[in-house]
């Protein structure tokens, strides 16, 4: 089993992934959505084919048995989005968009973390992240994988739900 955790900056992912790691024991893998642009020396495009190249080797390897139970701090649809939006790329959207479709529904659990208040989850941030905030919104309304949505204030309820989820499919561990 995956678990999926995204959302903008600062609306508490990571604090939900770090309740889950301590339910379920699955372990924790935090995507860095500047992991590729440190390099400095590819083009926009090239870094979107990279990231887009690792996320499908995760994928390839979650869709055949060779990771499982894992929750990942961020995965595709921050590159969607934050590529996009920051870097500028309309490849990155349309690169993870086509990743998704690889997902398989049995194995893959989205969950999306809303802002309890954009502006001040901006504030922290340094940035007006609204526009980040509409594309995960779409993101969510587009997505065909089963999506738990929470915010900070119902992080309990939710990883309750996502425990029944567990259960439910009868994913290993459990």
């Amino acid at each position: 089993m995956v678990i999926v955790v995204e959302g903008i900056d600062r609306v508490g992912k990571s604090t939900l992934v770090n309740l889950l790691n301590k339910r379920t024991g699955y372990k924790v893998f935090k995507k860095d959505r500047e992991y590729v642009n440190g390099l400095g020396s590819y083009s926009k495009d090239v870094d979107a084919f990279i990231n887009y190249g690792t996320i499908i080797s995760n994928i390839h390897a979650i869709n055949n048995g060779y990771m499982d139970n894992i929750i990942f701090d961020r995965f595709q649809w921050t590159e969607a989005v934050y590529g996009y939006i920051d870097r500028k790329n309309k490849s990155s959207y349309y690169l993870m968009k086509k990743a998704e479709k690889k997902m398989l529904y049995d194995k893959w659990l989205m969950v999306y973390v809303r802002p309890t208040d954009i502006k001040r989850s901006s504030a922290e941030h340094g940035k007006d992240l609204s526009a980040h905030l509409g594309m995960y919104e779409n993101m969510v309304n587009e997505t065909e994988l089963q999506c738990v949505i929470c915010d900070f204030n119902s992080l309990v309820e939710a990883s309750d739900r996502i425990i029944d989820i567990i259960r439910e499919r009868g994913w290993s561990g459990w």
